[in-house]
């Protein structure tokens, strides 16, 4: 019993970045003892046993190394609780937080509770949410593998109570498997939320396949390819839109891809027909930037007729990215410069640089 004990002790107090001049104080012994203690040497008086167990957060058979059942052995039961365990929800969640009582410092347990309480639904989440908070900064700050980390902060998405407070786990979340964007059109999903979802899916779908269009596989400097990928991404805004000539988000959209599709031209040395985009382009910005402030554009198409924007969202992005070719041009834009001296692009150019 002592090797066990002492082996115990020493992982325990190891694992929770205490010392042993710690350890001593809280249970009023040298650090002689202790380091006996842990070396083998001598064992704790019985009375301290059930106190240093406490201490620790795990039963005195944890303690002295006669678990009946093996920790891998817990973390296993809880996992096929998750996945295949009968029973309700909440009666799962009862027996694994037996087994949390017993192994509290286990990220894997917090994890699959905290699945359990999203299975349960956003009602359920949210009476619990600063404990389940708890549990997920838990698991994000220990060792745990990279997949329970990444589904920890896609599952504190779903049941934040509010976009505000998905910030954190937006930001952690980066762009692996899974991205923010992607994290939030599942958010909406499970809070119910549809014209958010709606919104967002569309947002999602524009960019989605854009960046196929545009990027490709070993196409994104190829002109011709990029070409065609701006006509139909152009086509695919155009199927999305009704046919009405009045203002829209859908605007926005085609001011990026039109001086997407000048650039493509400008590259291939078809000159009239970069002019031709580059001016709808600019005709485009100008009717966005002579819309009153805080003038509301609809999308314009059935399936998000209830989704508004503003002036500033619409003309924000294409500014910025105006900004760039009025800068450079460079990168995507260096096309532009066989054309920088002519009197059609510097006049494309002064009716922008008014609206930045």
């Amino acid at each position: 019993m002592k090797i066990a004990i002492s082996e115990k002790i020493k992982k325990l107090r190891k694992e929770r970045n205490i010392t042993q001049a710690e350890l001593a104080a809280k249970f009023g012994v040298t650090c002689q003892s202790v380091c006996r203690w842990e070396n083998g040497a001598a064992y704790p008086d019985i009375e301290l046993i059930p106190e240093i167990a406490a201490y620790f957060g795990v039963t005195t058979d944890t303690l002295l190394g006669c678990d009946s059942e093996s920790v891998e052995n817990k973390i296993r039961k809880v996992f096929m609780l998750d996945i295949m365990g009968e029973g309700s929800v909440k009666d799962k969640i009862t027996e694994m937080r037996k087994v949390m009582s017993e192994l509290p410092y286990e990220p894997q347990i917090k994890y699959h509770i905290l699945r359990q309480y999203h299975i349960l639904g956003a009602e359920e989440a949210a009476k619990n949410i600063s404990e389940l908070r708890e549990f997920a900064e838990f698991i994000c700050a220990s060792d745990a593998e990279f997949w329970i980390k990444h589904n920890t902060r896609v599952t504190m998405v779903d049941i934040e109570i509010n976009e505000e407070a998905c910030k954190p786990w937006l930001e952690q979340l980066g762009n692996d498997y899974m991205t923010p964007d992607d994290a939030l059109l599942n958010r909406y999903e499970y809070q119910g939320q549809t014209d958010a979802f709606n919104q967002k899916a569309q947002e999602n779908l524009i960019e989605g396949l854009t960046k196929i269009f545009l990027k490709g596989f070993k196409k994104k400097d190829d002109a011709e390819y990029n070409k065609a990928a701006n006509l139909a991404i152009l086509d695919m805004i155009d199927s999305m839109r009704d046919t009405s000539t009045d203002i829209d988000a859908w605007m926005r959209h085609r001011a990026f891809v039109k001086f997407r599709l000048a650039s493509a031209e400008f590259s291939l040395g078809n000159t009239d027909e970069g002019y031709t985009e580059l001016e709808e382009a600019v005709e485009l910005l100008v009717k966005i930037a002579e819309l009153p402030d805080g003038k509301v554009v609809k999308y314009n198409t059935p399936l998000l007729d209830l989704i508004e924007r503003d002036k500033e969202w619409l003309i924000s992005p294409v500014s910025d990215m105006v900004e760039q070719i009025l800068t450079g041009p460079y990168g995507p834009w260096e096309s532009f410069k066989v054309i920088s001296d002519t009197e059609r692009y510097k006049t494309a150019v002064e009716r922008i640089t008014k609206l930045i």
